[in-house]
């Protein structure tokens, strides 16, 4: 019985033990678990307002793509506007020197990205028409994009001793190893642009800097997430990308351009974020923002990307 009775004992404190060091291995495992994420969501070189861990999926893939985020800045000058007419008209020395601000993102790890063409590879269409808008806000005049537009539109008015347009990046403000701030502007050169979709390629001296994979899908309701300079509530130029959540909607959407078909994103989108890539919950660019619409965006397709990236010779990046 005495026998028996310490047999018992002993199994009940070995199967305790047992017990207690499943459960010890289990805590342990759980936080090395939990401390290996935290560090896999905080990569070299993430944004700086974007440095506190979140568990939102959408959060986390904002600072997947941070440090593939560029600020784009296309710098043209010109003379004078003419007409169709023959039409010469002088513009005040401040309205001759003209910058368009947008986004850029990094597709391939040779330094490519891509942008909106409008503001890589402006028309004299456009460059007359922010000419124009320019010109009546430095003089105090109303003044609106939709207003210049109809202006040159009904005039003919195109630019006279235009400039070759300089290009610029500054990477989104992001902090390194050291805590320093990433150095910039860079000079970036065209590569590629298909005027008919508002698509453009401008490359960098940046061999193996990060790049975003290029994801299609057009899903309705799918969560995306935006990065893009568009401006402060004060018009200044933002250093950091603002970062904008929302879905997709609709897809599909017609054009002015026959061949084009654009996907509706319900997110709050600013002139400056032509060219923000649309991100999705992998940190993946589903789609490029193009414009304003209605109370949100249109993005063209990741695919729209790709096609013009092979036809220039570019290999995009898998992420």
């Amino acid at each position: 019985l005495r026998s028996t009775a310490q047999l018992e004992e002993r199994t009940c404190k070995e199967g305790l033990g047992r017990r207690m060091f499943r459960r010890a291995t289990l805590v342990l495992v759980r936080f090395l678990v939990s401390l290996l994420a935290a560090l896999l969501l905080v990569p070299v070189g993430s944004a700086a307002a974007l440095s506190d861990l979140s568990r939102d999926r959408l959060d986390r893939a904002a600072i997947l793509a941070a440090p593939s985020i560029y600020r784009l800045e296309a710098m043209v000058t010109i003379d004078a506007l003419q007409t169709k007419d023959g039409r010469r008209i002088d513009l005040p020395p401040r309205a001759r020197r003209l910058s368009e601000v947008g986004t850029a993102f990094a597709i391939a790890p040779d330094g490519t990205l891509a942008a909106a063409a409008h503001v890589a590879a402006p028309t004299p269409v456009e460059i007359a028409r922010d000419a124009r808008l320019l010109a009546q806000a430095l003089a105090g005049e109303p003044h609106s994009l939709d207003a210049a537009e109809k202006w040159v539109d009904k005039t003919g008015a195109r630019p006279v001793g235009a400039s070759d347009v300089k290009l610029s990046v500054r990477p989104a403000r992001v902090l390194s190893k050291n805590g320093g701030e990433v150095a910039g502007p860079i000079r970036a050169r065209l590569v590629g642009a298909e005027r008919s979709k508002d698509l453009a390629l401008v490359r960098i001296d940046a061999v193996g800097a990060p790049a975003l994979a290029l994801h299609d899908v057009r899903t309705f309701g799918t969560d995306v997430t935006t990065l893009g300079f568009g401006p402060d509530g004060d018009g200044r130029a933002r250093d950091e990308p603002r970062i904008e959540r929302g879905k997709i909607g609709l897809s599909g959407i017609p054009d002015t351009q026959p061949d084009r078909r654009l996907a509706q994103v319900d997110l709050a989108i600013r002139r400056g974020d032509s060219g923000a890539p649309v991100v999705d919950e992998e940190g993946r660019a589903v789609g490029i923002v193009l414009l304003r619409y209605q109370d949100g965006g249109l993005m063209a397709p990741a695919e729209d990307v790709r096609k013009l990236a092979n036809a220039a010779g570019v290999d995009v990046d898998e992420g």
